[in-house]
């Protein structure tokens, strides 16, 4: 909601490569990595249109690399991220996603505030169904007596027609008494 502070989060998902981006290319948003950058093993880093507002924004804890000069457009929009090579012919697409403010997408798509995140990292970031409103996990307890016998299952059940798509556990907890 604050103007100029919009980004673009990159994740390098290898566990042992770090990518050398200089040169590199983010189209829709119109940017070019500066010299030097590096996105390491399992790092994230922030590209966003104007430091100061960012930084405003969100915290100047955050490093982030400032410039790009397009805008992301609340209506929609492909962003693709380009490695040169050394013609414009041989320069290879390393990711493309493609967000829209029109059903299924989240009304956020729309500039109404959170922002898009990527739900999995590891599944293909250019469906919808990847994608949350930014406000990911959701937290639900449950107390429920096991009776007299002791538990050694746990199940859960769900209905995929009333909500399909994954579901991710984390954090489970069994606890002994009523208090979760």
């Amino acid at each position: 909601l604050v103007s100029d502070a919009t980004y673009i989060e990159l994740f390098n998902r290898s566990e042992t490569y770090s990518y050398n981006l200089t040169g590199w290319r983010m189209s829709g948003v119109d940017f070019t990595f500066p010299e030097g950058t590096t996105l390491l093993p399992r790092g994230l880093l922030v590209i966003c249109k104007d430091r100061a507002a960012f930084g405003n924004a969100y915290g100047w804890g955050i490093p982030a690399i400032e410039g790009f000069n397009g805008q992301l457009d609340n209506g929609g929009e492909t962003i693709t991220l380009i490695r040169p090579g050394a013609t414009a012919a041989e320069d290879a697409i390393v990711d493309r996603v493609t967000y829209d403010d029109d059903l299924p997408w989240p009304a956020v798509a729309d500039g109404s505030g959170a922002s898009l995140q990527l739900i999995d990292a590891n599944q293909d970031n250019n469906r919808v169904s990847n994608w949350t409103a930014g406000n990911g996990w959701k937290f639900f307890s449950l107390t429920r007596s096991v009776g007299t016998s002791v538990a050694t299952n746990l199940a859960f059940f769900f209905q995929p027609a009333a909500n399909p798509g994954n579901i991710y556990l984390d954090d489970i907890s069994l606890v002994l008494g009523s208090d979760p």
